[in-house]
């Protein structure tokens, strides 16, 4: 019999930029095959022990003989198609000649007693300058049983581990020996519920790059180029534009943006299309449509006899529409920003005369009677009165079809930028006005401004809003009061910088780019599991220097000059509260949208939980711990959320304004205040009817912006109000068992609460009680909700 060759992993060459590690931990059932295939074809993919009954990896590492014994009998009847790392003296003669690498504990001084301990050790030693990444180290087990995920495709794991395994005693031991032996730098651990917490956390698409390219019939007001800057700067994709052609127009011809190619050929055009990723479609699908070759469409102008569902079929689901008029129309669009680099020095403050005010116009086309009108005689008459009222006072700058460089320069030094006064919409001009610090005047209508709150989800927005006929007027006021006109530009400055970043909202171009590449449609947006872990400003090839971002426009910014920005009339200033955030951030957020509510009862481990991954998810106390990936959290008694708090993204919470104490049968065991103002300043806090009141029909069930929410026997009836008042069209109890069952439970066993399964309310009927008062209320607004808690249940056996 030949020797047998020891290799090391010195040997090993991995060409990726990315070694993907994944674990035992039961969160990789979240991810898809697709999920897994992409991160496959990106990284450098290791997995560990019995991973091969499931994840086809480029190489599997294990340590221990059982481990060897069921690969060796595993691949008597499977091909090896990726290689091995084993660990000496742990693998019988007969599958010798498999093994590709071999590692020593000894040899090579590894620490600890776990594989995963010792693969990031050899990991780090052997290619320091790899990205790791790591699925699947969770360190919590699901209810103290299955704390690994193969464990769903052999019993062979289970069975030599026996009854008397720990658990969770293992899992914290584990994670110890990671935090003594192995280096924090230069690792990312990929999912953001593990209790890991020695690496940074940030989402895998955040990291592995797609190659993004923009196919443009038209210059679109330069926005493809804005967006593709956007993501080259502040993502690790890759992102170019194709430009069909210039404008030929005498009128446009000043017109230019720096498209990375324009007017290409067709063998240009093949070539990259075939580099890339994705192709991101404006306004109109041109040149060869590949076959195969994932896509979407983004709507910038105005429609011609467009029809939602029927018009540009073969993108339904994967549409884009800019967050202006637009949508009214493209109703099949998921909404995105307009984005412009509010950090790029072009885009920043300068310093603006102090002896007159400067006063901005400029347009390029304008169609009259439409979405392109943009008043420009009646604005340019406007502008000459004020010139004539006020002379030296003011300077006034009137530029049309000027290069882009030189509107941008002029704009820079302005008090006041005018947008247009007659459509109710705003354009790319408005933007840049604000984040140059400037008063920037449109006549943004209320549902422009729905719009815009559906990517910010703000009811505040930076522009002064005027008709034409308010102009003079408007002028006038700001250019007589100075103090008021500077505050009008920091605060609109402070706007962009708080709620139009690129650097935040650039995540919903991702998400959209992944959800079509990895599922072929546009998801809801998924804020509290994807924008959240990212980390714009660590990317690897973020680069901002603090003279960037520290220079004199801070000073225009600065939070103790700064008046606070007010929501606008209709809003009642009680709803605001300095306890938490007011909800009237979630008012009408998800219109027409479908939203599911999980509660705890033991059905929800029937659910399978994949199936509502990128839905709307509200989660009822500790259905997080099934529901990993659940928006919002709602807690109304005391004691259950001193325990979440401290395992959950607080963020997440939708709280009453005041916690309920946990009922106690026994008289002595009762604590006063029966109950306690909530005090948590990431959360949500709502105002609540009277909690004392037994009596359902002095309840209201109002929609309004001030309403206050319903509050019953259960935290499931304030969801049910909230998901109406958040706009949802269909409301989804799942979980929701009530004992409904024989011999059945109200709440699962959480292992953070040992109590919560032994619970047995005497409520029930109460719980029921308020749920069908909501349902006929509801429905008389034609908002439907259903329990599908036995249905699932049903289906599950």
């Amino acid at each position: 019999m030949p020797k047998t060759v020891y290799n090391s992993l010195r040997s090993l060459r991995i060409n990726q930029p990315y070694i993907a590690l994944f674990g035992s931990g039961n969160s990789i059932h979240a991810i898809t095959s697709q999920e897994f295939n992409f991160i496959r074809s990106k990284t450098f993919v290791i997995t560990i022990n019995y991973a091969p009954v499931h994840l086809q990896g480029h190489l599997n590492m294990w340590s221990d003989l059982k481990v060897s014994e069921f690969l060796e009998n595993h691949y008597r009847n499977n091909r090896k198609n990726l290689q091995f790392l084993a660990q000496k003296g742990k693998v019988p003669e007969s599958l010798k000649r498999s093994i590709d690498y071999w590692f020593s504990v000894k040899e090579e001084d590894l620490r600890g007693n776990y594989t995963v301990v010792w693969a990031l050790q050899l990991l780090q030693k052997y290619f320091p300058k790899k990205t790791i990444l790591l699925f699947g180290i969770d360190m919590y087990s699901l209810h103290g049983q299955g704390d690994k995920w193969y464990d769903r495709y052999t019993s062979f794991d289970r069975i030599k581990r026996g009854r008397t395994y720990q658990i969770d005693y293992n899992l914290q031991r584990c994670a110890n020996q990671i935090e003594t032996h192995c280096r924090r730098d230069g690792v990312f651990n990929c999912n953001s519920q593990s209790k890991l917490d020695f690496f940074e956390k940030r989402d895998w698409r955040c990291i592995l790059p797609l190659h993004i390219l923009h196919l443009c019939p038209s210059a679109l007001a330069g926005a493809p180029v804005h967006l593709s800057k956007i993501i080259n700067k502040y993502t690790n994709c890759r992102s170019s534009t194709i430009l069909q052609k210039h404008f030929t127009s005498p009128a446009l011809n000043q017109l230019r943006w720096a498209y990375d190619l324009v007017d290409p050929s067709k063998d240009q055009l093949s070539d990259q299309l075939l580099q890339a990723d994705i192709v991101h479609y404006h306004r109109k699908a041109w040149g060869p449509l590949t076959p195969g070759k994932k896509s979407l469409i983004q709507y910038h102008s105005p429609p011609r006899q467009y029809r939602p569902g029927a018009s540009d079929k073969i993108f339904n689901k994967r549409k884009l529409v800019i967050a202006q008029y637009h949508p009214r129309y493209y109703t099949d669009a998921a909404i995105v920003p307009n984005l412009i680099d509010i950090w790029a020095p072009e885009h920043l403050p300068t310093k603006k005369a102090k002896d007159k005010v400067k006063i901005f116009y400029s347009w390029a086309s304008e169609m009259k009677g439409g979405w392109s009108d943009k008043g420009s005689t009646e604005t340019i008459a406007i502008l000459e009165k004020i010139k004539a009222k006020y002379k030296t006072a003011v300077e006034i700058v009137v530029f049309n079809n000027r290069s882009y460089e030189e509107c941008l320069l002029e704009k820079q030094s302005a008090h006041i930028c005018i947008d247009e006064c007659v459509t109710g919409s705003y354009h790319l001009q408005s933007l840049e006005g604000c984040s140059v610090g400037a008063l920037t005047i449109n006549n943004v209508d209320q549902q422009t401004k729905s719009f815009i709150r559906s990517v910010t989800g703000q009811f505040s927005d930076p522009f002064l809003r005027s008709s034409l006929s308010q102009l003079f007027i408007q002028l006038c006021y700001f250019i007589e009061n100075r103090p008021q006109l500077e505050a009008k530009g920091r605060q609109a400055r402070a706007w962009m910088e708080k709620h139009w970043d690129p650097q935040k909202l650039i995540h919903r171009y991702l998400q959209a780019y992944f959800d079509v590449f990895l599922h072929d449609e546009i998801r809801p947006f998924d804020k509290a599991s994807f924008s959240q872990s990212f980390d714009y400003r660590m990317s690897t090839n973020v680069k901002i220097s603090d003279s960037n971002r520290l220079g004199d426009h801070r000073l225009l910014t600065s939070e103790k000059t700064l008046p606070e920005y007010k929501h606008p009339e209709g809003i009642p200033a009680r709803i605001a509260t300095a306890n938490g955030r007011p909800i009237t951030e979630l008012y009408r957020k998800y219109v027409g949208e479908e939203i599911y509510i999980f509660g705890a009862g033991p059905s929800l481990f029937q659910v399978e939980a994949d199936r509502f991954r990128g839905k709307i998810c509200f989660g009822i106390n500790y259905a997080f711990e099934v529901i990993p990936w659940v928006d919002y959290i709602f807690v109304h008694v005391l004691e259950p959320y001193e325990v979440i708090k401290k395992h959950i993204d607080n963020r997440k919470f939708v709280l009453p304004e005041t916690l309920v104490r946990q009922w106690q049968p026994d008289p002595a065991k009762r604590v006063t205040p029966h109950r306690v103002p909530t005090v948590n300043r990431n959360a949500f806090i709502y105002p609540i009817q009277d909690p004392h009141s037994r009596d359902l029909s002095k309840k209201e069930l109002s929609l309004g912006a001030d309403a206050s929410i319903f509050t019953w026997s259960s935290t499931t009836h304030s969801a049910i109000h909230l998901a109406a008042y958040m706009g949802a069209r269909i409301i989804n109890l799942i979980g929701m068992d009530y004992q409904l069952y024989p011999n059945g439970k109200v709440h699962f066993p959480s292992k953070y609460s040992k109590t919560y399964a032994s619970q047995d309310w005497h409520a029930n009927h109460r719980h029921r009680q308020g749920d069908e008062w909501l349902t006929l209320h509801l429905k008389n607004q034609n908002i439907l909700v259903r329990n599908l808690s036995h249905i699932l249940r049903t289906r599950a056996r």
